[in-house]
């Protein structure tokens, strides 16, 4: 039945009206046959109208309600006016059901059917939204797990997943290692709120420079890394704006404390494994710190 195709998702609301119909008729013609007012089938009223607003909401399913109580509703109004046989497969059933009788039990019928179909989708709603509210809540927890807490910043954690998944692709790939120069004075002289601070600022300043080129991540306590979609030439030269956007940042946060960085620039080789290209970049960090800082080593 077409209700199966919308209970396992391959459905959609259309479907499930002509569904609909197509089993209201069905129980409909069932009902009439065995007796209107006496048979148990009609219950089937009331599942076929939970069926669908399981499967596909509240609106659809209180629409079947209401197709199911017209169609109910006129089977037993052309039973009372004689334009129907009353239970003609029930040859024990003679009697049609007064008209006062009819209007009744429609009436009960009728509000079972709505009913039903509105608490059903209330809870159905309900069940969604919660289940919606509960994978944002864990996509955050997820987003936070790989973010470090102070900069907001990508954290080692999200480098290293992406480090093996771009190894892996075989893509153009560098590593810009930054290492900040001066910044233990910056805590020892205006303490570690300012310096925790001066971290945010620098980190967003090196986010707004790296743009959509690569991803920024926090791998130490003054040590920012980015991957870069960039080699050659353009790698260099975007490395060397980093140190610029270092010191213009830092120069502007406070004039007590000299703060730059220093550089580490390296190209992935087809043989680089995650610990190697991070040592070279590393290395060549290191090295700019010992030629005095405030530069870049390629």
């Amino acid at each position: 039945k077409r209700q199966v195709l919308i209970v396992i998702d391959i459905g959609d609301r259309p479907r499930a009206l002509s569904g609909n119909v197509v089993d209201t008729l069905a129980i409909t013609y069932m009902v009439q046959q065995i007796g209107s007012t006496t048979t148990a089938f009609v219950a089937l009223y009331v599942f076929a109208a939970v069926v669908n607003t399981l499967a596909v909401g509240r609106r659809v399913g209180i629409t079947a309600a209401i197709v199911a109580s017209i169609a109910y509703g006129g089977v037993l109004g052309a039973e009372v006016l004689g334009y129907l046989p009353y239970a003609p497969a029930s040859r024990h059933i003679s009697t049609a059901p007064s008209a006062l009788e009819a209007i009744a039990i429609w009436f009960v019928i009728t509000m079972q059917l709505v009913l039903c179909a509105w608490i059903v989708g209330a809870l159905v709603t309900l069940i969604r939204d919660r289940e919606v509210a509960l994978r944002d809540a864990n996509e955050r927890l997820e987003s936070l797990a790989r973010r470090d807490p102070l900069t907001d910043l990508w954290n080692r954690r999200h480098l290293m997943e992406q480090l093996d998944a771009r190894l892996s692709s075989h893509g153009a790939l560098s590593v810009v290692m930054i290492d900040l120069d001066g910044f233990k004075r910056v805590n020892d002289v205006l303490g570690h709120i300012k310096g925790d601070e001066l971290l945010r600022v620098l980190a967003r300043a090196i986010e707004a420079e790296t743009g959509t080129r690569g991803a920024v991540f926090r791998v130490g306590g003054d040590e920012v890394l980015i991957l870069l979609d960039d080699v050659g030439a353009r790698a260099s030269a975007f490395a060397e704006d980093v140190v610029r956007v270092v010191r213009k940042t830092a120069s502007a946060f406070s004039t007590e404390c000299r703060v730059t960085a220093s550089v580490g620039l390296a190209t992935v080789q087809h043989n680089d494994t995650i610990e190697s290209i991070v040592k070279r970049a590393d290395e060549r960090a290191y090295a700019a710190k010992r030629a005095g800082g405030d530069r870049l080593v390629s």
